[in-house]
């Protein structure tokens, strides 16, 4: 027998164990219910006697199937316990034939009582064949030992509708054993399908699991070698510009711009793509600190100003004056990201706006531009690598899809929900929450309380200690 088979007999095994204390009380109710039928037609002794015994069969039945609980998985052997199962239902199945065989006997003209014994014999058979029942050996003993002493009685005793009685007793027999066998196959095969199913799952875990391992390892090596292959690229780039200044012929000008362009955007590539492994990898952590997020706002107007005139657009950043606390540095990529972003989907003649406003929880930072505007069926990928919004040729002048999933990991990091509000009729707005440790504006009695838990000089930056 094959491993697979064996387990799928230890199962049927256990499965019909399990259910047997159900059985049992059904079996208490019907054999209470017969004898109660019977009564009246039949000697009492002889069915005080056989109740008697059926009782003692079903206790033994309920220590095997006890035992067999109590037995370790790896301890049970399959053909001992089929035979220990074969063994007790064949005794229940011949006390009902001997409760047939009396009834034909003994109330030779009350054809109901072995319609109704046979009619047992054949509901408990076939329930039985979908649990420890399915393994056929158990269920020929009992279906046979219930049966062949009634058809040894019925052909041995004389009476009324003799024949009749034969072949009645005949096709329920074949009706059962091609039930029982159908029972038996489907119920084995149900089995078995579970445990492929089962060890199916656990390979595709086992391989979710390398390949979760394989990614954390890549994303681990990128991290670490994130300097490592930052640094030839930035030499790359500064020897590009160094021959671009040398290099006066129109062709090769030419050329050299054309490399120029091609190897700043595989270093901008290579940068964010190590940024988001750095963010995967669980190596950035936060610097938290209070400071004015002007001095943020200051230096994404230095660094945007000029390439948003070149486009010929309008950077407008409102002044702020709130101490905010968080990271600085994370929180200028936010901004500094949004920015870019809007910059490069707003058509020339268009603007950005930058400003904060104060909510009861917190603060705002809001982007706003009058771009080409969001599809609202777009807004749960705009944040997914190298999606990119109306850029289907992937054209490297419109970016290369990182910057917002850089901006969502790095608010995921600090804590700092991002929303968006989208109008398709040319404007979009970002905005992320965070909160801030005194405004200004709020007056003097604002600034002390934040003293009180914060060491902070007159401009509201963290005094040295």
């Amino acid at each position: 027998m094959s491993p697979k088979s064996e387990q799928v007999e230890r199962e049927l095994l256990a499965i019909g164990f399990r259910a047997y204390p159900r059985g049992l009380l059904n079996g208490f109710v019907f054999a209470c219910l017969t004898i109660w039928f019977v009564w009246p037609r039949m000697p009492h002794q002889l069915l005080g006697g056989w109740f008697a015994g059926f009782a003692t069969i079903a206790m033994c039945r309920l220590a095997i199937a006890r035992a067999f609980a109590a037995t370790a998985p790896g301890a049970i052997d399959t053909r001992l316990w089929k035979r220990r199962a074969a063994f007790s239902y064949g005794a229940t199945g011949f006390a009902w034939g001997l409760l047939a065989c009396c009834a034909i006997h003994f109330a030779p003209g009350v054809h109901i009582f072995v319609l109704w014994v046979g009619f047992l014999i054949a509901l408990f058979g076939v329930l039985q064949a979908q649990s420890t029942g399915a393994l056929p050996i158990i269920f020929r003993s009992y279906f046979l030992s219930a049966t062949i002493p009634l058809v040894v009685v019925s052909i041995i005793e004389p009476g009324q509708f003799y024949w009749l009685r034969l072949a009645a007793e005949a096709s329920i027999i074949t009706i059962c054993l091609l039930a029982g066998r159908s029972g038996n196959a489907n119920a084995a095969a149900s089995v078995a399908m579970r445990f492929e199913n089962m060890e199916l799952l656990q390979r595709l875990t086992e391989q979710k699991e390398e390949l979760a391992r394989a990614n954390s390892a890549k994303t681990r090596f990128l991290a670490a070698a994130s300097h490592d292959l930052r640094q030839p690229m930035q030499a790359m780039v500064l020897l590009v510009e160094s021959l671009q200044e040398r290099v006066h012929e129109p062709v090769t000008t030419r050329i050299v711009d054309n490399i120029r362009s091609s190897v700043v955007g595989m270093s901008a590539l290579l940068n964010e793509i190590l940024d988001i492994s750095k963010f995967d990898a669980g190596t950035v952590k936060p610097q938290r600190s209070s400071f004015q997020v002007s001095d943020v706002l200051d230096r994404v107007r230095s660094s945007f100003t000029e390439s948003a005139q070149r486009q010929g657009l309008v950077l407008r950043i409102r002044p702020c004056a709130a101490v905010v606390e968080t990271d600085p540095i994370l929180l200028n990529r936010i901004v500094a990201n949004f920015v870019d972003n809007a910059l490069r989907y707003t058509a020339r003649g268009g603007g950005v706006l930058v400003g904060c406003r104060r909510r009861a929880n917190g603060m705002l930072i809001e982007v706003w531009d009058n771009g080409m505007g969001i599809d609202a069926a777009q807004l749960g990928e705009i944040f997914r690598e190298f999606y990119q919004v109306e850029n289907p040729q992937r054209d490297r002048g419109q970016g290369l899809g990182l910057g917002l999933a850089i901006v969502e990991r790095t608010a995921r990091l600090l804590d700092h929900p991002i929303t968006c509000d989208h109008r398709i009729t040319r404007s979009v707005r970002f905005d992320f929450r965070f909160s801030f440790a005194y405004d200004p504006a709020d007056g003097e009695a604002a600034r002390k309380r934040y003293l009180g838990h914060r060491r902070v000089d007159d401009r509201g930056h963290p005094a040295a200690r």
